[in-house]
């Protein structure tokens, strides 16, 4: 943007109904492979950093994030000088027609099924005749593996057979841990395929696994509803049937894992109004923000506890305490008929 160019106020200051123009200048990482990239738009509060939604057109909430459009990113007519990157471990090892560079970790300390994103910088001192492959392999205090992940060097859209000699290309890859993992310090080793020529990264990352429970606990309220065959709600713990206005209401949810999963759910807990509007919730990741979905193992059972404070002016009624999952776009699981929320039971809301 022009020099003269001042970005909006603080968005607390916008008027209503007024517009606002906000400039940004996107460059793209060196070494970035050619090819056609998505570009999304994502708004979120600086202090939470929760994400705001996008609205559907029926006007419910949708996902956190806008496709603005697609960017064509070509060829470097000249590479940058790999001595001005900034790479956390310098490696500059031959593994064959391929030269590692250097690699990039996002984290030293993990719990399992966390996800991290590796970056690996290569260089080819050949042109590849056939598609090689990246293992990145988790080796545990015995040097066994206990994780390989067989990855293109860069993308698969950009393969090592597309390229020339002296091309420096960075290759980035999300990752997931296995949610079985035991605590302890493991190793990352990167091997080339072919022909197999491997080295093992300087720093280990140290893993706190949590203690993993296969045994119900006693509940007030068995039930059995599966979610998305994800999760099954097997029952509940309510501190209250009757409360009033300004009361806080806790309530325990106890879930069994069902399957692994990738995705990182949020359990939501909502009160609702006779008339069905919302009036108090608690959403987060299970077990105040500790036991993500993502190290859940099958046949775990997960103690979640949540507490609901009640406004002073609510009014008095009936009102339904409902439970469920969904994912970080918004988007629940079901049960079986279909339905995205498990009703837990009626609370009775007394006046002063």
């Amino acid at each position: 943007p022009p020099r003269s160019f001042r970005g909006p106020p603080d968005t607390r200051l916008w008027p209503v109904g007024t517009y606002a123009q906000d400039s940004h200048y996107v460059e793209t990482l060196p070494g970035t492979p050619p090819g056609t990239y998505d570009l999304y738009l994502i708004l979120f509060d600086k202090e939470t950093l929760s994400p705001l939604r996008v609205l559907e057109s029926d006007g419910q909430p949708g996902p956190p994030d806008l496709l603005l459009g697609q960017l064509d990113v070509a060829r470097p007519s000249t590479f940058v000088d790999p001595d001005e990157l900034e790479m956390q471990h310098h490696l500059n090892v031959d593994l064959g027609s391929l030269t590692l560079l250097g690699v990039n970790l996002d984290r030293a300390e993990a719990a399992p099924g966390d996800s991290f994103l590796a970056t690996f910088f290569w260089l080819a001192d050949e042109s590849p005749q056939a598609d090689l492959i990246a293992r990145f392999s988790l080796l545990d205090s015995d040097g066994v593996s206990v994780a390989d992940f067989d990855l293109p060097p860069t993308n698969t859209s950009h393969p090592s057979s597309a390229w020339q000699v002296g091309d420096f290309w960075r290759g980035q890859h999300l990752l997931h841990l296995p949610a079985a993992l035991n605590d302890g310090d493991y190793v990352w080793r990167i091997t080339l395929l072919p022909p197999g020529r491997s080295i093992n990264l300087p720093s280990p990352i140290h893993v706190t696994a949590p203690f993993h429970a296969f045994i119900s606990p006693p509940l007030q309220y068995p039930i059995d509803v599966t979610l998305g065959g994800l999760a099954t709600l097997v029952g509940f713990d309510l501190e209250s049937e009757t409360i009033q206005p300004g009361d806080t209401l806790t309530v325990t949810l106890a879930w069994r894992a069902e399957a692994e999963t990738h995705t990182s759910y949020n359990v939501f807990l909502h009160l609702t109004a006779p008339d069905g509007a919302l009036a108090v919730q608690s959403d987060g990741i299970p077990v105040d923000w500790t036991r993500p979905t993502t190290g859940w193992l099958p046949g775990e059972f997960i103690v979640d506890t949540h507490t609901l404070t009640l406004p002073t002016d609510i009014l008095p009624g009936p009102y339904t305490l409902f439970a469920g999952l969904y994912e970080p776009d918004g988007s629940r699981l079901t049960v079986q008929d279909g339905s995205d929320v498990i009703p837990l039971a009626t609370i009775e809301l007394r006046g002063q």
